[in-house]
């Protein structure tokens, strides 16, 4: 008895001493606090028992009803009281407990009867108005009249979710107190059984009631709460250690916080909790929380009525959760600077666990909830401790979040889980470069898979297999589509992303994020494999529309990796519905989205079948992209809003700008053609991605564009083109390539890289018309093959599957050399290979640094570029040209001395410095410097060769002449009419050298000729039809066939655009030459001397060559020479 034989009275402050023992056998008063430090047990023999207080602190003693073998017989009500501002209890220096509590660092063992189940699929579907629902056999033994119970959902809304109490049970019909408002499905047997698992779409009855309540009084609104924690009391740690077993928790947890009904908080190792067979309804917060704590079991339990996070698992080691259910999980409304928002919210929430953290979810429920059924992680893919398996969401917006793990290694699995009736069933948006997901069971979801990764990258995967996909689950069952419970939007799966940026995955403090949120970047590159999938029912029927396999979103402007399908099993499905492609919206047309013109992403959609089992037959699917079908091999299928084609053919390419005010200069539209079929696909930067009012432009010049594989393309930019830049085929394999050409619009030099490795480029050849792969000597198919046109500024490169190809600007000094010697000559002694080697040699570079962009004639001109280091390219402009003048004064000085070791003399050295202005990101070109040598001497034709002075030729004799003038003090007017009586005298000698020319002058290139067995004679013919004798062709014919009638004239002016056609006799004109063969050279049919030959204009017809055609077989030919110059 309590001292006095007085109880406690309301508001009083009670302390049980650590040496009593009390046995409570009375209903309290409202009590304003109640310290246990001894024990407090409920008595076996009254049928019910009362405990109220505003706080209860088992601080070290132990509050007992029952046993785990001998649960307490009758009714116990514990009621918790108080307002929200009410004091708070504090036990230590770091906890504070808050108010409204039970806090545990003692004993709390609780066991309540508990019937044998408390859970029951509806055996025949409950129309609505209906009172009665049928159960399993023996389901509801132990259930009692006026008991709660919970029929669930079966049509995925989750307001569907109804309560009653019960009036009678009669067998297995339980009678209901309140008519039912909403159908519920039921049949005798799971809709669909798989060697996955049972995907069970009928309607559930849950027992709510439990013989030990723990309640909050309805205050404020204002939960109570159980803590369970430790703390150090004096020299000794109290831990606390609860069992709950048979007991309901009505209106606990508080609001607006994380302090649920059921809260561990840093309990360590040294005992073990148990929660089983209770139920958590009606609260108006979390339910369950176990952060950073230890050994905590929860099983068969039922979590209903949640706001926000119903159970929240984190920082936890050596927990389980098994056969929970979890049911109605709905948003917190709030307001932040006067805007109204909505909470993010989870059925089961797992921000994180530790490595090694022994933590089991499986067989655990949610169904209903507002926005996630599941968030937590996957697990490493090289994990084979499977702790989080056989888990199912049903009626939820997203039915798993997939988060990372913490050993995930950069590659995460999703395993094990059955999504039904589910807006998305299984999504992820995280920083992992790899994402797997298999054994999945969907049914009746709006999307069965969401699935994206969340970080930047090249190379990012996602594998989807070995799993089963229903469409419409029901199909047996016609009503179940009736138009009351009419179904829309059944997809197998949204096409996969790459996202440069992951979600959040903190959802106590962040506001709502859409897992699908459009405002994010998409990443470079990266491949989705699908295989081994069984999909069935996916077939348009009645009341259900917007049905397919694949969804490629409305809502996504951006890019879309290639998916690549194999080895999928049709069950009930509509070859019609394999697709759903979408147009790029017109809203996306403004500019803070897209500019003038829709993003072009949903245009550039790749999915190839490598096994035929999807679409029939080996072949790709692609939107409806005109300028891009290959309309021999492609049939259009309306339904999907795109094309089948009848072979895989196809790839993606991508590509983007590297530049670091990419998102600031518009490049786009950017224009794909070919110069080998009908093919155009102009492309748009991704969309602006302001979350806020509009700032000013950021679009990411990011392009993915359908390609034919194996083909050649042309691109044009907007504006000029960027000077970083990158490309990779994606969805191909290493022997499939594209070829790509562009023009720059800057003269410095490019450079091309693979994996961070310079390509050199293709062994110089003057003719551009030659396709890059069969160029002479050109390595095939190696990715990254290339050659630069320095003359057009137009680079030609190879991309090969999966290879990433870059490019970029750099810093060179462009230098022209004049030899004293023939073309022919020149590429005779393989003297390009050595000019090279003897560069090399002479700067100390190494190979890659060199390169031949053009050989000219006159005499010959060697045309080749010096790279800057990469020392050099990361340096100021300055510097980076002082490093290359270094190398021209090399060239120079060494020219000069003679001691440069080439196959010829050299005559000149021009250079001109191309450099780019960091500072500005633009390109500074300066004007060609040249210096003449003459006889061991240099003249230059500026005194400071960095300087934008034009190119002049300079002869010693030209500098004397200035020089003369200057010293003699003439007048400008003498000047002008001395150089007027000049050009009117060139104008006289002109003209009579033209009358000469014309009247039979020639200036004659001679080839000789030796026919095998012939006369060895040499016969010069001009083209005009006349041999040195002025006797015509004809008189020739009759000559040997083994005689060749050759060669060559360089006549002033030609009459014709083909003057070989000129010669009368076609016996002859078969059997004339036009050209002497070299193996290494390849010179186009016209050569402007001194002017470089450019492949997209047509040279002024000033001389011809006629080294064009090989010679016949069995000639041999003396290549030598000899020019008979004009005379001046």
């Amino acid at each position: 008895q309590w001292p006095d034989k007085v109880v406690p009275r309301d508001g009083d402050v009670v302390l049980i001493p650590a040496e009593w023992r009390i046995l409570l056998d009375v209903d309290t008063n409202s009590l304003r606090s109640l310290e246990i430090r001894g024990v407090v047990l409920f008595d076996e023999t009254r049928a019910t028992t009362r405990l109220t207080s505003k706080q209860i602190f088992i601080r070290g003693g132990s509050l007992l009803a029952g046993s785990e073998t001998n649960p307490f017989p009758g009714r116990i009500e514990i009621v918790i009281t108080g307002r929200k501002n009410d004091e708070t209890l504090v036990f230590s220096s770091n906890t504070d407990a808050g108010n409204k509590v039970i806090a545990v660092t003692g004993e709390l063992l609780l066991f309540g009867a508990v019937p044998n189940r408390v859970r029951s699929p509806l055996v025949a579907t409950a129309a609505v108005n209906s009172t009665v629902v049928q159960v399993e056999a023996n389901a509801a033994v132990g259930w009692r009249v006026d008991d709660e119970v919970i029929i669930t959902t079966s049509d995925g809304d989750l307001t569907h979710t109804e309560r009653a109490k019960i009036a009678s049970i009669s067998g297995d019909s339980i009678t209901l107190k309140s008519a039912l408002k909403y159908e519920h499905w039921g049949s005798a047997a799971p809709a669909v059984s798989t060697p996955l698992g049972v995907a069970d779409l009928r309607s559930e009855v849950i027992l709510l009631t439990r013989s030990i309540v723990i309640r909050g009084s309805d205050e404020d609104s204002w939960g109570a709460r159980v803590l369970v924690s430790e703390f150090t009391d004096g020299t000794f740690k109290r831990r606390g250690r609860v069992f709950l077993a048979g007991v309901e928790l009505i209106n606990c947890g508080q609001a607006d916080t994380d302090r649920a009904a059921t809260s561990f908080e840093f309990v360590s190792a040294g005992s073990t909790s148990i929660i089983s067979n209770s139920s958590f309804h009606d609260s108006n917060g979390w339910q369950l929380s176990i952060l950073s704590s230890t050994n905590v079991e929860v099983v068969n339990n039922t979590f209903a009525s949640s706001v926000k996070i119903a159970i929240r698992v984190s920082n936890a080691r050596h927990s389980r959760l098994v056969n929970n259910v979890v049911v109605g999980v709905l948003r917190r409304a709030f307001s932040v600077g006067g805007l109204s928002y909505v909470d993010p919210t989870a059925g089961l929430y797992i921000p994180f666990l530790p490595a090694q953290a022994n933590v089991t979810v499986v067989k655990t429920t949610v169904i209903g909830s507002s926005g996630f059924g599941f968030i937590m992680p996957g697990h490493g893919c090289d994990n084979t401790d499977w702790s989080i398996y056989n888990n199912t969401a049903i009626a939820t917006r997203y039915g798993w979040l997939v988060t990372p793990n913490t050993s995930d290694s950069g590659c995460l699995h999703a395993r094990y889980f059955t999504a039904i009736r589910n807006v998305d069933g299984i999504v992820s948006r995280y920083g992992v470069n790899e994402l797997r997901a298999s054994d999945l069971l969907l049914a009746d979801n709006g999307h069965g898979l969401s699935l994206n990764t969340g970080s930047e990258g090249d190379k990012q995967k996602i594998t989807i297999s070995n799993s089963i996909i229903y469409g419409l689950a029901l199909l047996a069952t016609p009503k179940a589509y009736a138009p009351e419970n009419a179904c829309s939007y059944r997809r197998a799966m949204r096409l996969s992303r790459f996202f440069t940026s992951a979600i959040s995955s903190n959802l106590e403090n962040s506001l709502f994020e859409d897992v699908n949120d459009i405002n994010a970047d998409t990443a470079f590159g990266g491949l989705v494999t699908i295989s081994n999938l069984v999909i069935a029912n996916l077939l348009q029927v009645d009341n259900c529309t917007n049905i397919a396999i694949f969804d490629s979103d409305v809502n996504r402007p951006d890019s879309t990796p290639v998916h690549v399908v194999e080895n999928i099993q049709k069950v009930k499905v509509d070859d019609a519905l394999l697709f759903t492609f979408s147009d790029p919206s017109p809203s996306w047309i403004g500019i803070s989205k897209c500019g003038d013109s829709p993003c072009t992403g949903p245009l550039n959609v790749l999915v190839k079948d490598n096994t035929g089992s999807f679409l029939g037959g080996i072949g790709a699917a692609i939107p409806n992209n005109l300028g891009v079908v290959d309309q021999a091999n492609c049939s259009e299928i309306r339904a999907w809003n795109g094309f089948r084609c009848n072979n895989t053919a196809y790839g993606l390419l991508a590509f983007e700008s590297l530049e670091a005010n990419r998102r600031t200069r518009l490049v786009s539209p950017v224009n794909f053609s070919s110069p080998s079929f009908t093919f155009k696909n102009s492309l748009n930067s991704f969309m602006d991605k302001w979350r806020g009012p509009y700032a000013g432009l950021n679009r990411l010049p990011r392009f993915p564009s359908l390609v034919r594989l194996n083909s050649t393309y042309n691109i044009s930019w907007t504006g000029t083109v960027p000077t970083d830049l990158r490309f990779q085929l994606q969805g191909s394999a290493s022997t499939d390539y594209v070829v790509i050409s562009y023009q720059y619009t800057v003269t410095q030099s490019v450079q091309v890289s693979v994996a961070g490795k310079v390509v050199s480029p293709t062994r110089f050849v003057q003719d551009v018309t030659t396709d890059l792969i069969s160029a002479p000597g050109t390595p095939t198919y190696t990715c990254g093959l290339n050659r630069f046109h320095a003359q057009s500024r137009t680079i030609e490169f190879l991309v090969t599957g999966d290879c990433i190809v870059s490019l970029k600007l750099i810093d060179t000094v462009q230098v022209s050399l004049r030899l004293d010697t023939t073309v022919e000559d020149f590429f005779k002694t393989k003297a390009d290979v050595e000019f090279i080697d003897k560069m090399v040699a002479l700067l100390g570079v190494t190979t890659d640094r060199i390169r031949i962009v053009g050989i000219r004639r006159g005499s010959v001109i060697v045309d080749f570029e010096i790279t800057a280091p990469a020392t050099a390219q990361a340096q100021s402009n300055n510097e980076t040209k002082a490093v290359l003048q270094g190398y021209v004064d090399t060239i120079t000085t060494r020219a000069q001395a003679g001691t440069l070791g080439l196959s010829a003399p050299v005559l000149s050295v021009s250079y001109s410095m191309q450099t780019q202005d960091t500072s500005s990101n633009s390109t500074e070109a300066k004007t060609p410097v040249m210096v003449t040598i003459n006889n061991g001497t240099v003249t230059t034709n500026a005194s400071n060769p960095n300087s934008n002075t034009p190119i002049v030729p300079i002869s010693n004799n030209s500098t004397g002449v200035a020089s003369q003038a200057s010293a003699s003090g003439l007048s400008v007017g003498w000047i002008v009419l001395i150089a007027f009586a000049g050009a009117v005298l060139l104008m006289l000698i002109g003209a009579t050298a033209f009358y000469y020319v014309k009247n039979r002058s020639f200036v004659r290139e001679q080839v000789k000729v030796e026919p095998k067995g012939g006369d060895g004679k040499m016969h010069v013919i001009d083209l005009d039809g006349h041999t040195n004798d002025h006797k015509s062709l004809n008189h020739y014919s009759v000559l040997d066939t083994k005689s060749l009638i050759v060669l060559t004239a360089r006549q002033l002016p030609f009459s014709g655009p083909d003057d070989e056609h000129r010669i009368s006799s076609p016996e002859l004109r078969s059997r004339v030459s036009f050209e002497i063969p070299s193996p290494e050279l390849h010179l186009p049919s016209q050569v402007i001397e001194e002017k470089p030959y450019q492949a997209d204009q047509n040279p002024p017809r000033k001389r011809k060559s006629l080294l064009q055609q090989p010679a016949p077989e069995g000639l041999e030919v003396n290549r030598s020479m000899k020019i008979e110059d004009l005379e001046q």
